[in-house]
Parts: structure tokens; C-alpha cells; sequence
């Protein structure tokens, strides 16, 4: 403890910019990975987790799939609304929330101590603002990598919605996280199977949010001997990625493999437009070919497999 308060002390000094990343390096393994961090995030999970829970419930209860791209668009910025307002609050009131996190073993006795200095009305303000700041750096790294990781369960999660939107259940028309001899697990595959029974396997089908370079990635879960679907968020406004940046060769690959990529319909015809524009005749005959909007997708996955 005495270590960090000298530190601090040391921010009303000529040359305090030294100092920073000493404390920055003290702080971190508080904060990241398994420290404060983790506990606050889940607590505030859970205070959101009835509405996320509401927001697919009534996606699920309509079951009409007509005009689908608009109610996946509108589910997917309603839980976007709701995760900023949770990194926002982890962000603004981290303090806040620190206070209600148990102390174990004194394990988190550097950030209380920051805490106290903050609200304490004697300390300069100058002094207060520069460890508000180390700490929210660090809390915004965190937040920034956290998104990224996150960005695939929601694609999972939003995708099982859409399927017992139309009436599939896991067990029967699916299976979730497919493993074969070959590869990495699959995300969903149709219909269900068990584990290592790739042969009996209609469909492979890789999720993910926000696809750039990382389409790549699916090649390892999209196996030999069934239809290989693609399906990304691409070009929802929640997405922070969109067609076009899925490079040339990706979809060269895709075409290739006979991969079939399921997007935003509004998506797939800028991105036609784009390829037309720029003469990417091979790319605009892709998504003219083999991409399919998601009402377009799963009605003829429900047609198929109900």
C-alpha cells in the first residue's frame, strides 16, 4: 500500500508523467482479467439481464418471418441501446460500483484507496482528475476487448432466437456447438446430430458478428460433406463491420468452397452496387449467387426441416 501512495504523491511533481504507467501497472491486474472488474461486470449484467431476456422473448412470440432483416435489425439496436447503457455505467460509476464489491483478502485495497482520494474534498483537483484517468484507461481497454470477445456469443445468441422464432428447437431441427473429428466446433448445424456424426450432417453453419479478415476463421467449422453457410451481422448498424470489409480473397475462397453467406438485405445490395461500381465483377456475382437475406434463409430452413 505504501508503494501506490508514494506514486500517487508523486503526481504533484514536475515530472509526474513518469509515474503514470507505475501506477497503471499496479492497477491492472486489479482491475482486468479476474480482478474488480469481472465482479462489476457481472452485477451489472444481471441488473440488465430481464430486459435483454424480454427483448428476445417478444422477437420469439411474433412468428412471422416476413420482412425478418428489419426485426433482427430492430432486436439487435435494442441490445445495443441497453450494452451501452451498461458499459456506461461500468465506465461513469465505476467507483460507484466498487464500493458495493466485497474486499477479499484486501485484494482490491489500491483501487478503495483511489476511490477515497477522489471523494475526498482535500485532495487537488488536479490530483484527482490524473488518477480518474489512469483508471478509466484501463477500465476502457478493458470494455473495448470485452465488446470484441462478446461480439460472438451475441451472434450465437440473437441466431437461436431467430430459430425458435420459426419454431426449432435445439435437440431436434439443431445443434449448438457441434463437435467433429475435424476442425473446430461448428456453431449450429442442422439437423441435430450428435457429436462426431459429421456424416449425417445437412448443414454447417459459422456465426459471427462482426466479420472482416476473421471470415477466415469459419473455414475450420464450415467441414466437407454438408451445405456451408456463412452468417454475419454485417452491416446492421450494430455491427461494427460490414461487407466490404470481408477481403477479396475471403469471398474468392467462399465462392470456391461453394459457401453460402446468410446477411443484412440492405447489405447485400450496397455491397452488389459497390462491386458494380468499382467493376468487382467477380465479388457482385458472388452476393448476387450465393448470399441470401435472413428472411430469405430461414424461411427455407423452416420449409426444409419442419
Amino acid at each position: 500500500m505504501t508503494d501506490i501512495k508514494e506514486l500517487i504523491e508523486k503526481l504533484n511533481q514536475e515530472y509526474w508523467l513518469v509515474y503514470v504507467e507505475e501506477i497503471s501497472k499496479k492497477l491492472k491486474p486489479k482491475i482486468q482479467k479476474n480482478g474488480v472488474l469481472k465482479l462489476i461486470r457481472e452485477k451489472v449484467d444481471e441488473d440488465y439481464k430481464e430486459k435483454i431476456n424480454s427483448l428476445h422473448s417478444e422477437f420469439i412470440s411474433d412468428k412471422s418471418i416476413i420482412n425478418l432483416d428489419d426485426q433482427v435489425k430492430n432486436l439487435t439496436d435494442e441490445i445495443l441501446k441497453i450494452n451501452n447503457i451498461k458499459n456506461n455505467s461500468i465506465y461513469y460509476e465505476f467507483f460507484k460500483h466498487l464500493k458495493h464489491i466485497e474486499n477479499r483478502n484486501n485484494e482490491f485495497d489500491e483501487l478503495i484507496l483511489i476511490a477515497n482520494l477522489i471523494d475526498d474534498t482535500n485532495i487537488n483537483i488536479s490530483t484527482k482528475m490524473k488518477l480518474n484517468n489512469i483508471v478509466s484507461k484501463i477500465i476502457n481497454q478493458s470494455i473495448n476487448q470485452s465488446n470484441k470477445s462478446n461480439a460472438g456469443a451475441a451472434g450465437e445468441t440473437i441466431t437461436e432466437s431467430i430459430l425458435k422464432k420459426i419454431g426449432f428447437s435445439e435437440g431436434t431441427q439443431y445443434k449448438k456447438q457441434f463437435k467433429s473429428s475435424e476442425g473446430s466446433d461448428t456453431d449450429f448445424v442442422y439437423p441435430y446430430v450428435d457429436d462426431f456424426d459429421d456424416i449425417n450432417v445437412q448443414i454447417f453453419m459459422a456465426v459471427q458478428f462482426s466479420t472482416n479478415d476473421r471470415a477466415r476463421l469459419t473455414s475450420s467449422e464450415l467441414k466437407t460433406g454438408g451445405e456451408k453457410i456463412a452468417l454475419t451481422y454485417n452491416d446492421f448498424p450494430s455491427s461494427t463491420k460490414k461487407l466490404k470489409d470481408i477481403g477479396d480473397q475471403i469471398v474468392g475462397d467462399y465462392k470456391k468452397e461453394r459457401v453460402r453467406i446468410v446477411a443484412y438485405s440492405e447489405g447485400i445490395k450496397k455491397e452488389i452496387i459497390r462491386c458494380e461500381k468499382y467493376s468487382k465483377i467477380e465479388r457482385a456475382e458472388y452476393f448476387q449467387n450465393y448470399a441470401s437475406s435472413f428472411e430469405e434463409y430461414f424461411g427455407q430452413l423452416k420449409n426444409r426441416f419442419s
